[in-house]
């Protein structure tokens, strides 16, 4: 059986998890690992999302007391 490179647990199936879109450097990550990445990254788009509105709302705010 193979190993989680994350958790360092062995798992019977753990999937590679490439780093970046194109090429085939990874680590092998379990499925506890990788929903909680994925759980992660969901999170970050969020705070990022609400990042970009309230830019968005700020920006459009100094216009007005600018124009």
């Amino acid at each position: 059986m193979a190993g989680c490179d994350l958790c360092l647990q062995e798992c019977k199936e753990p999937t590679h998890l490439s780093l970046y879109l194109n090429g085939s450097e990874g680590t092998m990550v379990c499925l506890n690992c990788r929903m909680a990445l994925t759980e992660f990254a969901r999170q970050l788009r969020l705070v990022a999302a609400v990042a970009r509105k309230q830019g968005y709302l700020d920006s459009k705010a100094i216009r007005k007391i600018g124009g």
